[in-house]
């Protein structure tokens, strides 16, 4: 059975919220300063020639604008929002936002959703690609990865999605709304199959790639990180906290650095943790690949039947704000090596405050 020094926490998790003061006539506080954001995106929406997804009726893509515009709801970011959309040059508008990494925008109406995604762009923020079925594509192989990574969507925000899979999506779709007997639940298999498919054929890696110019990956990178370690039979029996330290050297293809992790809590996967041992610091060095869009590198073991057998692999990868890494075990005699997702091991360079 684990036990625990003293000091070391289990982890609990802990719901705060912060009061935000407001300046008012004759307040001491600053004046509040209008930083709202203006989204605008032309809609391009798609012919629906099934009975079932608007409420018995077949719409052509002119006729969906003005559904859209008299019975549409429009969301950003998951919070529902007024909007206008001119039935005229198609165009959509929608006013008084907070500032935000990113904007998430779905334009509902019936069984049938449209949906985009653009980074923050200032005050006036474009949706170059506006909003249709190709946007809505590639919506859904974003959320697709960003659930299997435990990302948000916001999180690559930056990057380009593969044309060919944004493609095999929206011909999906475009094939479903066709027929006469779609509906909600034909459309949405469709779309799953297809997103399935490219799952199991590509990783995050291959499906995207990084829409700046190349990323630095060099320098001292930070922040406090959840990996899991295994039991023997390979079963996920701890998650612990730690503080994590990394220096990343990225020189053409070749990478090399170090990572340090301190352990500051855990918490228990499993009833019986007979044979799992108190987290301790783990700290290595690494050697392998990189390019504009991903470092990778694998560890080997240095101790007993794992030593210089490969027990984990690393990827690290360019998120809003920092990098994010993923570790999966290689090991499966001893089930050794590390387990991380993404969204819970976030890095930010050392000297951001």
């Amino acid at each position: 059975m684990i036990n625990l020094k003293p000091g070391f926490a289990i982890l609990i998790v802990i719901l705060t919220s912060t009061l935000v003061g407001c300046g008012i006539a004759g307040s001491p506080n600053k004046p509040v300063i209008d930083d709202s954001v203006t989204l605008t995106a032309k809609v391009a929406p798609p012919a629906v020639n099934s009975d079932n997804l608007l409420g018995s009726a077949k719409y052509n893509s002119t006729q969906m604008i003005d559904l859209i515009s008299q019975r549409g709801v429009c969301q950003v970011n998951g919070n529902e929002v007024e909007f206008s959309l001119n039935a005229t040059d198609a165009e959509l508008i929608v006013e008084n936002i907070p500032p935000e990494d990113a904007y998430e925008i779905a334009l509902m109406c019936g069984d049938l959703s449209l949906m985009a995604i653009v980074p923050y762009q200032g005050r006036k923020t474009v949706f170059p690609d506006g909003i249709s079925l190709t946007t809505t594509a590639d919506w859904q192989l974003r959320k697709m990865y960003s659930q299997h990574l435990a990302l948000s969507t916001h999180a690559f925000a930056q990057y380009q999605s593969s044309v060919t899979d944004i493609s095999k999506i929206e011909t999906a779709m475009k094939n479903e709304l066709a027929k006469s007997n779609s509906d909600k639940d034909s459309f949405d298999n469709a779309i799953n199959t297809v997103l399935n498919q490219i799952k199991n054929q590509k990783s995050f890696s291959q499906a995207f790639s990084y829409g700046k110019n190349n990323f630095d990956f060099n320098g001292d990178w930070s922040g406090k990180v959840y990996y899991y370690l295994h039991n023997s039979a390979g079963h996920k029996a701890l998650i612990v906290e730690a503080q994590a330290e990394m220096t990343v050297y990225c020189s053409g293809s070749t990478l090399s650095g170090s990572l340090s992790m301190v352990p500051a809590g855990v918490a228990p996967l499993l009833d019986n943790l007979s044979g799992i041992s108190e987290p301790s610091e783990i700290a290595f060095s690494f050697r392998g690949t990189c390019n504009s869009n991903v470092a990778e590198f694998t560890r080997q073991g240095n101790l007993g039947p794992v030593a210089g057998k490969d027990i984990d692999q690393w990827q690290i990868f360019p998120v809003n704000k920092g990098i994010a890494v993923r570790a999966v075990n290689l090991d499966a005699a001893y089930n050794t090596g590390l387990e991380t997702l993404p969204g819970d091991f976030i890095l930010v360079e050392a000297s951001t405050p």
